[in-house]
C-alpha cells in the first residue's frame, strides 16, 4: 500500500488546480486510492474527504465516469464496513443510494 498510495496522491496532486471534469475524476479517484490504502492503520478522516470530494464530482460527470467513481466509492465504503466503521459506510451507502436513484 505504500508505494500505491503514494501514487495515488501524485495523480490528486497532478489535477488539483483543473476545473475540467476529466481532471476533476481523476482528482477524486486519486483520493479515494490514497485514503484507501490509509484505512487499514484507521486513518479514517482521508477516506471521509476524499468520499466528500467524489460525491461532490460525481454531479459534474458524464453518467459512464460517474458510474465508476460511485463503484470506488462503494469499493471504499465496503472497506470501510470490513474494518468495522459501519456508521461511515452506511452513510456512503445511503448517499450512492440516493445518487443513483436520480441518475436511473
Amino acid at each position: 500500500c505504500g508505494r500505491a498510495g503514494i501514487l495515488y496522491q501524485q495523480l490528486a496532486d497532478a489535477v488539483q488546480c483543473s476545473d475540467d471534469p476529466a481532471d476533476q475524476a481523476d482528482l477524486a479517484e486519486g483520493l479515494l486510492g490514497a485514503a484507501e490504502c490509509r484505512i487499514p492503520f484507521g486513518d479514517l478522516a482521508p477516506a471521509m474527504e476524499a468520499i466528500a470530494t467524489a460525491l461532490r464530482v460525481l454531479a459534474e460527470l458524464p453518467l459512464g465516469p460517474a458510474r465508476h467513481l460511485a463503484g470506488r466509492c462503494r469499493e471504499v465504503g465496503l472497506e470501510l464496513a470490513e474494518l468495522g466503521h459501519g456508521k461511515s459506510a452506511k452513510e456512503l451507502f445511503d448517499q450512492l443510494d440516493g445518487w443513483e436513484r436520480r441518475n436511473e
